[in-house]
């Protein structure tokens, strides 16, 4: 009798395990955010600002974006779709005579090869920042339908 319950006790335990990814990072938004025309003169770095912020939101992966795309460029889609990015981001900063800076940019959906909108807003050079921010709010409520990062 010891015996076999020693045999009992002694037989291993078999158990699956399986994980299944969902939620937040399971599908993310291949996006292009490239650099800001004359953001370098602006003292920082927008574009690299917005692309951190989507990309810790988990719904956003970054796609290379080689060249600057101000607001104002008609960017060739085919060109874009090619590096698999679904959107893209372009704007630029200017500095204005009273030192505050007009930041301004635009969305664009690849796929469809639509405008998404765009906004401008003049902030003072300590503000660049939330400016970016800003921005990266704007295209993930766009992007997702649900409001900021």
């Amino acid at each position: 009798m010891v015996l076999v319950a020693a045999m009992v006790c002694a037989v291993p335990a078999r158990a699956q395990f399986r994980v299944e990814i969902s939620g937040v990072g399971a599908t993310q938004v291949p996006i292009a955010i490239a650099k800001f025309r004359d953001e370098d003169k602006a003292g920082q770095a927008l574009a690299n600002i917005i692309r951190s912020d989507l990309e810790r939101s988990g719904l956003f992966r970054n796609i290379d974006a080689p060249a600057v795309v101000d607001e104002t460029a008609q960017p060739a889609m085919s060109e874009w779709r090619s590096r698999n990015a679904d959107a893209l981001v372009g704007g630029s900063v200017t500095k204005l005579a009273d030192g505050r800076f007009d930041v301004r940019f635009k969305l664009w959906d690849v796929v469809k090869g639509a405008e998404l909108g765009g906004q401008s807003s003049v902030v003072d050079a300590t503000d660049l920042r939330l400016a970016a921010h800003r921005v990266a709010d704007f295209v993930h409520e766009k992007l997702t339908g649900e409001k900021g990062v």
